[in-house]
């Protein structure tokens, strides 16, 4: 009965199945019903959902605001993977927000690589072999850019303590260690967690040159909060469940391409 696909959780759904197909190595069946909506069904196949159970269908898809999906999917730092799914907007995205992008995202690989993955993931998967994965999205939209980049590692709340005890101290004497304030803190402070010089900087550099765009927005979710920075204004969320990974969502307007 699915009538609508959004890109982050979309992403999210897509994650959970690699990990999960990976895991039971074909000993559980997985059915599918198809769903109604033909829209919805377009998207499962354009991103490769639905060849991922090996289930057949005739489906191609051929919508304008399905073909636009694009999907990336790696366990390293990989910047050709960034040119597979947003090298087709070189000059509908402004030049300085392009830069900083590419920074936010391969910062983004670095720290699942890295980071992300050094606790076990508290699923009860306990699986030996964990992959140190991500994927990204990009979907162009009525004159916006959406990306969207996931891991399923520890998330930021649970490896800012390990990494930085003393200034995890220092939060949970201010009252802020809950999920939302530690992705706060992260954003704001651009924590490094291998004390590199430079290196944790593109969470921080990300958020603020979305934040000069008019009309754009970044979303953080990490385990049981989200940030979220829409025309500038910040707002935090405290959740009852975790996503159990870290998701980063911006949004931004695509220029228009000049006539030469």
């Amino acid at each position: 009965m699915t009538e609508k696909m959004y890109s982050d959780g979309t992403l999210l759904f897509l994650s959970e199945m690699h990990r999960l197909t990976r895991h039971v190595q074909g000993g559980v069946p997985i059915k599918f019903i198809a769903p109604k909506n033909d829209k919805v069904l377009q998207v499962l196949k354009q991103i490769g959902f639905i060849d991922l159970i090996g289930v057949k269908t005739q489906i191609t898809p051929k919508d304008d605001d399905v073909v636009n999906w694009r999907v990336a999917h790696g366990a390293q730092v990989d910047g050709e993977k960034y040119d597979d799914v947003l090298a087709q907007y070189d000059g509908d995205i402004a030049q300085a927000l392009q830069k900083k992008l590419f920074t936010g995202i391969t910062e983004a690989m670095t720290n699942v690589a890295n980071h992300a993955y050094d606790l076990n993931r508290i699923d009860g998967l306990n699986i030996n072999d964990e992959s140190k994965e991500w994927w990204m999205f990009s979907q162009e939209k009525d004159g916006f850019l959406s990306v969207s980049f996931c891991d399923l590692g520890a998330g930021i709340p649970r490896t800012l303590p390990v990494k930085h005890p003393s200034l995890w101290k220092q939060i949970s004497m201010l009252g802020k260690s809950n999920d939302a304030d530690a992705i706060d803190h992260a954003v704001r402070k651009s924590v490094s967690r291998t004390n590199d010089v430079g290196r944790g900087n593109g969470l921080g550099q990300i958020v603020q040159v979305v934040q000069a765009q008019n009309q754009s927005e970044v979303v953080i979710y990490s385990n049981k909060g989200t940030f979220t920075k829409i025309n500038g204004s910040k707002r935090l969320f405290r959740h009852s469940d975790s996503i159990l990974g870290t998701l980063i969502y911006w949004k931004v307007p695509l220029q228009h391409k000049t006539s030469t």
